[in-house]
């Protein structure tokens, strides 16, 4: 690829070199043409270095074009100042002069000639971690004499600079912040540093090498010194809770001094005091009897006359309840004697009364056969009557007249019935006009509810939409359901449980291209869109396990095999003239194609604008192969070919889901809108419906008016028409009458005979009507008297049970009384005998009290000392009992003596006992201070530490697994393995011929992975490192062993080399495989790598600079800078931008 060189105005030079400056040097940039992708921005980028009188440049200024490149090569011969833009890199960001193998001291660098030296360098301040204080870029500008230098920090904003800060602890805070690593040798391998890598290839260095670039050598040192420090505070912790100890310890036993001088004070007041109670208990005794004998002889005495004065009022009380008993018997034989005279009387007529009932029952009888008689004559009376009647009823009478003037009555009632018949049929005509118009009223009524109700279902259905647009705004994935985002992070976390990653949902591959037919489109396809694919059933029942336990939702999930081409549908899909769903989708997964055209035959289903061409088209015309039409209303059509019906269905489906992403007539505004307008709609259809409701009720007052004339007209026709069937009925009657005398005459004769017996029967009954009167009368004045005897009776009864119920009381009584008597006649006794005993108690009390006085009176007043606050002599009512106060002084003696023995003479304040406590809780609150925060100490350093030993067994892993992929693009085969314990990196390599990717077991590399996984626990993570690297010596062994033992044809085909088996150019690409390894263990915004080359052949150059640029691509938030004095045609990636530089004169 030829390089396009652009003219040297465009590097922005600040100022142009005398034509004749030594210093003056011809650079070039060159520029590769191919574009580079749009990447992700991070801050701390170099975007401009400015040089001037620094080393060999007199001044020069280079712009690097970070937006759209992140490799850049700087070429040119030795002396073109390639390595003085490298140090300058360095030691304008703050580095030291040392760290450039180019001089000990700063002013070492300064231009010949020249006292000071200026380096500007412009980062960005863009994307990730941009620092707030500064612009979108800052300058860092150092300025170097003859003895110092000094900083200054700038904010370059729209091409004006502003200083921010002069202070060198700013800049180490801005690359800390930016991950800038001045020290860091993989960050800035210059040449003699890339030097040492190809002579110091040693395990040992190796190693480190890897701890200085990983800095885990300079965490290492931290956790050492963090480990010394928490010994020392533990043993610092230790120490003071031995000074806790001691003061507890000294506090408790002032505290328990203090306590025993109080206790001894109490106690031997105490102790007075019950020896004060003791010389008094014998009064107390004393008088406790005398008072306890007084006042039993006062109660016995009261008692005794008491008892006497109730004896001699009960004589006379027995004999008045004697007398009252008498006299209840005697009343009571008089009352049972009138009971049995009313007993017998009421019997006696009981008797009687039973007779009369027997001729009642006799006389009866008769009345109920002389009542036959009777109504056998009166049957024989009626029918000789009736048949009189017929016999003589057409008697001289007017047959044809009588007939005439029916007929003219039966015609009357015919044309009324006419009449009547004709009204009834105009009433029901009328009716049912009402009814129609009812009928219609009402249904306009349905209609405008109907209206209304359709005009709510679609304010809620834009309501959905509001809610839903507004989910939408938040996340786009909510379209496809609520869940969907939380899904998706799901189905990220869970990835390597299924075969293939699940495909959904289907919504998100599709975009349609007309937004004419959104509506069809949506409406086919609504039950797909959420759907998610999978390709077996195994992830299927492993995606409905994953939902299922983060409790989420999804709309199905579908098995369909996974391709990477799309279905070709040309056979089964109409002509190209034909515009089908299929043709205006834009679907972006094979996959998702192919299932929309196996579920919904997309390519089949034709989209027409308007309903008219679809009726139009699909009556007439059915294009071939297409099975189904849809309009832009979402109005679907059926064609009409082999022998199926053309069939038109009418639908006004609206997309949601497609829709969000197309048009903006889902917005929150245009939503209000619309549902401002529906709701005057649906405010309007209720008003009219409300209005036409009340107008139907009209209709019911008219129906019932004509309901009630109808009824009545009903009831007149019903009327007319008996009357005619009355008027024939006559007219029959009129053809039966005929004269027969003969008949009458006979049934004259045997009326006559009828009623004579008929009076004669009447006449017996009233006979005994009255004799069953008389008897009955006289019955019920009996009962009368039978009544009133039996109420006497039991009057009389009643009184006599109570009187046997008043005389069992008072022989109750008069019983009681008597025991009672007996009882105080006992008790009078005893109560004799009482009070001579309590006399003489009370005498022997007296006695002891006197005795007891006189004794007290003699006591000795120093054996007995009066305690403070006691009176003498004491208040008797205060001295305790002598069963309380004999105990109490033995124990109060035993005290004493235990209260003096812990004294011991020693004198303690509480002063002094408040001081050593206040010096414990003192201690105490500091130890457990300590205690908290060498808790907190310990769990926080073991919590690094873990993750620091993570981080050791990580990064080898990483380490060298980049390594194998960056040696395999030489068709190399190689291995490392890091040995923390012996502290050495092992490199081995495979470049012969025959090698093979296969002799470095793919095993062994799942294996490492094993080890490093954090599934497993530490102690099993390092038991298979160990086992792995023993495993890795073993075949290194047998290797050379086997290369001993061959030829030296053999011996040239080493299967597994070391480094000081490789040639030069092998060794520098092994060198630059493990730098490129190494920067993956390193974070920093940029990578300067100088004569990277050097020792390479060609062909091992060639690849090493594919290898870096397919570095550089892979890593874009990263700048790589190149320096290299040889040329890069042979370079074929353009991801580069290349600065040409000339030999400085």
């Amino acid at each position: 690829m030829a390089d396009d060189t652009v003219d040297a105005s465009m590097l922005d030079l600040t100022a142009d070199p005398a034509p004749n400056d030594e210093n003056q040097m011809s650079l070039t940039r060159v520029i590769r043409t191919t574009q580079v992708e749009e990447v992700g921005i991070t801050a701390g980028r170099i975007l401009e270095i400015d040089l001037e009188n620094f080393m060999c440049h007199k001044n020069l200024k280079m712009r690097f074009d970070a937006d759209q490149y992140n490799c850049f090569y700087i070429v040119g011969p030795n002396g073109s100042g390639k390595s003085a833009i490298f140090a300058g890199l360095n030691i304008g960001l703050g580095g030291k002069g040392r760290s450039n193998d180019r001089g000990n001291s700063l002013n070492a660098y300064i231009k010949e000639g020249e006292t000071t030296c200026r380096i500007r360098i412009h980062l960005s301040n863009v994307g990730d971690n941009a620092h707030p204080d500064y612009g979108k870029e800052i300058i860092v500008e150092r300025i170097i004499n003859q003895s110092s230098s000094r900083y200054s920090l700038k904010s370059l904003d729209n091409r004006v600079e502003r200083v921010v800060s002069t202070n060198k602890k700013d800049l180490d805070r801005l690359l800390s912040r930016f991950c800038i690593e001045l020290e860091n040798p993989l960050c800035w391998l210059s040449q003699d540093r890339a030097r040492q890598f190809l002579h110091q290839m040693k395990p040992d260095k190796l190693y480190e090498i890897f701890m200085i670039t990983s800095e885990l050598i300079l965490v290492n040192r931290r956790y050492e010194t963090t480990t010394n420090s928490l010994k020392n505070l533990n043993m610092l912790l230790t120490k003071w809770k031995e000074q806790q100890k001691a003061k507890k310890a000294n506090y408790e036993e002032l505290k328990r001094i203090l306590k025993a001088i109080e206790n001894l004070e109490i106690a031997e007041h105490h102790y007075k005091q019950l020896k004060w109670w003791t010389l008094w208990l014998p009064i107390k005794e004393a008088q406790a009897k005398l008072r306890d004998a007084a006042i039993k002889y006062e109660k016995s005495k009261q008692s005794h006359e008491e008892l006497k004065l109730k004896l001699d009022n009960r004589k006379e009380e027995a004999r008045e309840l004697e007398e009252d008993k008498t006299a209840k018997q005697m009343e009571r034989a008089k009352i049972q004697s009138k009971s049995g005279q009313l007993t017998m009387q009421k019997k006696a007529l009981i008797a009687k009364n039973r007779e009369m009932h027997d001729k009642v029952n006799d006389i009866d009888r008769k009345i109920t056969g002389i009542k036959k008689d009777i109504r056998s004559a009166e049957s024989e009376v009626r029918h000789h009557e009736k048949a009189l009647v017929e016999l003589m009823g057409g008697v001289d009478r007017d047959i044809v007249g009588e007939r005439a003037e029916l007929q003219i009555q039966i015609d009357q009632y015919r044309h009324q019935e006419q009449s009547d018949s004709t009204q009834l049929s105009m009433l029901n005509a009328r009716k049912q006009t009402i009814l129609a118009e009812r009928d219609r009223a009402y249904q306009t009524v349905r209609e405008a509810q109907n209206e209304a109700r359709a005009l709510d279902a679609d304010i809620k259905n834009v309501q959905r939409e509001k809610e839903q647009a507004a989910k939408v705004a938040i996340d786009m994935m909510a379209r496809f359901g609520p869940d969907t985002t939380k899904i998706l992070e799901v189905l990220k976390i869970n990835a390597h449980r299924f075969g293939k990653m699940p495909i959904g949902p289907i919504g998100r591959y599709i975009h349609v291209k007309d937004r004419r037919f959104v509506d069809p489109i949506e409406k086919v396809l609504q039950f797909d869109l959420g759907n998610y694919i999978v390709e077996s059933p195994n992830d299927r029942r492993t995606f409905e396990q994953v939902i299922k336990h983060y409790n989420l939702r999804c709309d199905g999930i579908v098995v369909s095999k996974f391709s990477d081409y799309k279905i070709d549908t040309s056979r089964r899909a109409p002509s190209h003239d034909v515009l089908t769903i299929e043709r205006v989708l834009e679907i972006s997964d094979p996959t998702v194609f192919n299932y929309l055209i196996d579920s919904d035959h997309i390519e089949t289903l034709m989209l027409i604008e308007t309903d008219a061409e679809a009726r139009d088209i699909m009556r007439n015309r059915p294009p071939q192969n297409v099975t189904k039409a849809y309009t832009a209303t979402a109005s679907e059509v059926m064609p009409a070919r082999h022998g199926s019906y053309y069939r038109f269905y009418t639908n006004n489906y609206k997309a949601r889901i497609l829709t969000e992403v197309m048009s903006s007539h889902n917005n929150q505004a245009d939503l209000d809108n619309r549902i401002a307008h529906l709701e005057a709609q649906k405010a309007d259809a209720n008003n009219k419906a409300v209005e036409l409701k009340r107008e139907t009720g009209k209709f019911a007052d008219s129906i019932k008016e004509v309901d009630e004339e109808i009824s009545a007209l009903q009831k007149r026709m019903y009327r007319n028409e008996q009357q005619i069937k009355t008027v024939e009925a006559k007219m029959e009657q009129l053809e039966t009458i005929v004269t027969r005398q003969t008949a009458i005459d006979n049934c004259r004769t045997a009326l006559d005979e009828n009623k004579k017996q008929l009076e004669v029967c009447r006449a017996r009954i009233a006979e005994l009507e009255v004799t069953k009167d008389t008897i009955l009368m006289e019955i019920r004045q009996n009962q009368v008297e039978i009544d009133d005897k039996q109420a006497e009776t039991n009057t009389v009864c009643q009184q006599v049970t109570e009187m046997d119920a008043i005389i069992a009381e008072v022989s109750t009584q008069i019983s009681k009384f008597e025991i009672q008597t007996a009882e105080f006649a006992r008790r009078f006794q005893f109560l004799e005998k009482n009070l001579v005993k309590h006399l003489a108690a009370q005498e022997a009390a007296q006695e002891a009290l006197t005795e007891a006085e006189q004794k007290l009176e003699t006591r000795d007043p120093d054996d007995t000392e009066i305690p403070d606050g006691a009176s003498d002599p004491p208040d008797m009512d205060n001295v305790p009992e002598p069963d309380f106060i004999l105990p109490k002084i033995s124990a109060a003696k035993r005290k004493l003596t235990e209260y003096r023995a812990r004294i011991n003479g020693v004198h303690v304040s509480k002063t002094e006992v408040v001081e050593a406590k206040k010096a414990f809780l003192d201690a105490s609150e500091k130890v457990e201070q300590q205690e908290k925060e060498c808790a907190a100490f310990q769990e926080s350093f073991e919590r690094r530490e873990a993750l620091f030993n993570d981080v050791k067994r990580n990064l080898p892993a990483q380490l060298r697994k980049k390594f194998r992929e960056f040696m395999s693009m030489r068709n190399y085969v190689g291995d490392l393995v890091v040995d923390h314990e012996n502290a050495r990196i092992e490199i081995t390599v495979q470049t012969h011929k025959g090698a093979k990717p296969e002799d470095v077991s793919e095993s062994e590399s799942s294996d490492d992975e094993a080890d490093i996984s954090m599934d497993a626990t530490p102690t099993k993570r390092s038991r298979r490192v160990r086992e792995k690297k023993q495993k890795v010596k073993r075949e290194l062994k047998e290797s050379k062993e086997k290369g001993e033992g061959k030829n030296g044809k053999d011996k040239a085909k080493t299967l597994v080399q070391d480094l000081k088996g490789l040639s030069g150019g092998e060794r520098s690409y092994t060198t630059a495989c493990f730098v490129m390894a190494l920067w993956s263990c390193v974070e920093c915004p940029f990578r300067c790598l100088d004569e990277f080359d050097v020792f390479m052949d060609m062909i091992n150059r060639r690849v090493v600079m594919e290898l870096l640029s397919e570095l550089a691509r892979k890593h874009r938030h990263i700048q790589f800078f190149f320096f290299t004095p040889q040329g890069i045609q042979e370079l074929d990636c353009g991801d580069v931008e290349v600065f040409t530089m000339n030999k400085v004169r």
